[in-house]
């Protein structure tokens, strides 16, 4: 009995992890055309906020999103003609206010003051310029995301900020 039990588990957690993959990859290609069209509207640049080259996915899926005019990410983002490498908590602070349309990507999770990129996410970003993609907390694709230090519950443009310390 115990081992049908696990099975079940396995099978339930693995269904859950595709199924979540593919939501997050719709989402991911709906707001990052979202916010491409907004900056085209506003006249501004795009500001890509985590590589769009990284992990296995694009090795085998292709991308989700593009680098949009600017990329930054603690990977440098080098596929990307124009990227801002470093941490996320140093690289906009050196932005202007409202000068750009961010597009995030699955980032907010791991950095280590997610306040202060609150703040200067809502600073840079254009009016209604701001699209967020995150990991579903309550899934089992969170579980293999290794060194979150938060937990997005929600996040624009769909809702106002929700999170907590992981």
């Amino acid at each position: 009995m115990l081992p049908l039990l696990g099975s079940v588990v396995g099978l339930y957690a693995i269904a859950d992890t595709y199924s979540c993959f593919f939501a997050r990859r719709h989402a991911r290609r709906a707001y990052y055309s979202r916010a491409r069209e907004r900056a085209r509207e506003l006249g501004l640049p795009l500001l890509v906020v985590g590589d769009p080259d990284t992990g296995y996915i694009t090795k085998y899926f292709g991308r989700d999103y593009g680098c949009g005019d600017v990329c930054t990410d603690l990977s440098g983002c080098p596929a990307c003609a124009v990227r801002l490498p470093g941490r996320l908590e140093d690289v906009l602070p050196t932005l202007a206010a409202q000068s750009h349309v961010v597009f995030v990507s699955v980032t907010l999770e791991y950095v280590d003051d997610l306040p202060l990129c609150i703040r200067e996410l809502e600073r840079v970003a254009a009016p209604a310029g701001l699209f967020v993609v995150r990991v579903e907390p309550y899934s089992s694709t969170f579980w293999l995301y290794p060194g979150a230090k938060w937990v997005l519950f929600s996040a624009p443009p769909a809702s106002v900020w929700r999170y907590r310390r992981y």
